[in-house]
């Protein structure tokens, strides 16, 4: 299963959702044919990507299931749904997206993330906004490990420390094998520089990497 169609697996149970950035329509139409949802909705702000979205839907029948919006984040769009899905961009990127209207998005059932960078401080907005993270997933695609997060707006049932948001609450329960792979990657690299490093400053920053990736591995 590759990535885009994991996320869109994702969405089983909904009935209706929002793509933000959905680029060519392939989580959506999955979504649809595959996954039981019933209506989708693909926001997307620039025109080559709309276009695609389009001929994508027309290929697949589906234009009266999924209906291809020209929107900034949700500038443009506020129509209920009950699942929010956004990938394919930077953590902070998404940061901004979900703070243009945080009370649209807390009236969501589910959030289903992916960042390409920075999900540490996505996780860091969505505690600090008192989302609860429900699952998180890693799934490596052309060489690249990403990670999804499947988030709600339910009761947090526990507080999240500074390693939950380094390295996500459910990552680390569940430790799962591109997790151990990633970070033992990263401590033999740290490990490395640590050899190399003159700096007294930078040995220290090292120091702090190395015990925190020993810590997570445990």
């Amino acid at each position: 299963m590759d990535r885009l169609d994991f996320i869109a697996s994702l969405t089983k149970g909904l009935d209706t959702i929002v793509d933000v950035g959905c680029d060519h329509a392939y989580t959506l139409i999955n979504a649809i044919t595959k996954y039981g949802v019933n209506k989708g909705y693909g926001l997307d702000v620039v025109d080559g990507p709309i276009e695609a979205a389009k001929r994508n839907v027309s290929d697949a029948s589906l234009e009266d299931k999924i209906e291809i919006i020209k929107s900034n984040g949700f500038m443009q769009f506020d129509k209920p749904v009950d699942g929010i899905v956004i990938s394919g961009m930077g953590g902070m990127n998404i940061v901004d997206i979900l703070s243009y209207d945080i009370d649209y998005v807390k009236n969501c059932k589910k959030l289903i993330l992916s960042a390409h960078n920075d999900t540490p401080k996505l996780r860091f907005f969505l505690i600090n906004n008192l989302f609860s993270i429900d699952d998180e997933f890693m799934i490596e695609d052309n060489k690249h490990i990403y990670e999804i997060l499947v988030v709600s707006n339910k009761k947090l049932s526990r507080k999240y420390d500074y390693f939950d948001m380094m390295f996500g609450p459910v990552l680390r329960e569940k430790k799962p094998e591109l997790f151990i792979k990633k970070y033992s990657e990263a401590l033999e690299k740290t490990k490395n520089a640590l050899k190399m490093a003159k700096d007294p400053i930078a040995i220290s920053k090292l120091k702090m990497e190395k015990a925190m990736y020993e810590e997570i591995l445990k």
